[in-house]
């Protein structure tokens, strides 16, 4: 558990009609071993009860003693709503939570332990387990055997493996993530951090389910393909002749 002395973490969550999720992804973010967390809930135009869920579970939760509900006027998406919490978070560290994910008891606490060990480091990955909505299926997704602190990049130039939702990071990296992109953002987020010089680590713990269902925006695999094109067009070329690798 934390003590009187820790950071605050703010817990940036945006959500778009999920009311089936939210009561579930909230009490897991209720129930992490760290009690200093700022909870910054963005509402992206939902006309389901989604708010009303939010606006429920916060009356009993330890999560009401400080939080921010943000509506936005419409539904924007989540690259806006994410840069919304950004902008609105003053935590020393932050992290960003899915509406329909389940965050591990753990999932503050060994990633901090790793930074404030690693002072260099701007930014830590962790792993997730994958869950299907579905089915009775659950599996940890492992990041490849042979990647490491220094050769990441070159996996992550052959498939995301650093998604935003398994992160938690300084609140100095201010990097915002492309409005207009409508998948493939994380990816685009994370080469934007590596060649602005962010220091970016991982680590293997699974502290986070993952849930897959029907309303996953990273199923659209033809649109993110299109959208990592564009990004080596546009960031990568542009950087070609530095010297990173």
């Amino acid at each position: 558990m934390s003590t009187g002395n820790s950071p605050i973490v703010s817990c940036i969550l945006p959500f778009f009609n999920a009311e089936k999720h939210l009561d579930a992804s909230l009490l897991s973010i209720s129930e992490i071993h760290y009690s200093n967390i700022e909870l910054i809930l963005i509402n992206d135009g939902s006309t389901d009860q989604s708010l009303n869920v939010v606006k429920n579970f916060l009356k009993n939760s330890i999560l009401r003693k400080n939080y921010k509900i943000i509506n936005n006027n419409k539904n924007y998406g989540i690259s806006y709503s994410k840069n919304v919490g950004l902008n609105n978070c003053t935590g020393e560290y932050f992290f960003f939570a899915g509406a329909d994910d389940i965050q591990n008891y753990e999932r503050i606490s060994k990633p901090l332990d790793y930074l404030q060990k690693n002072p260099s480091t701007d930014i830590v990955y962790f792993d997730c387990t994958i869950c299907a909505s579905t089915q009775s299926f659950k599996q940890k997704r492992k990041f490849p055997r042979g990647m490491n602190q220094e050769n990441s990049i070159l996996y992550q130039l052959k498939r995301n493996h650093f998604w935003s939702g398994l992160l938690l990071a300084k609140n100095t990296i201010n990097q915002k993530f492309d409005e207009n992109l409508t998948n493939a953002v994380d990816y685009d987020w994370y080469f934007n951090l590596f060649f602005n010089n962010k220091k970016i680590s991982f680590i293997r713990d699974s502290l986070l389910d993952y849930n897959t269902h029907e309303n996953n925006i990273s199923k659209n695999l033809l649109s993110s393909l299109n959208n990592v094109q564009k990004f080596f067009l546009n960031t990568i070329l542009q950087n070609s002749k530095k010297n990173y690798f």
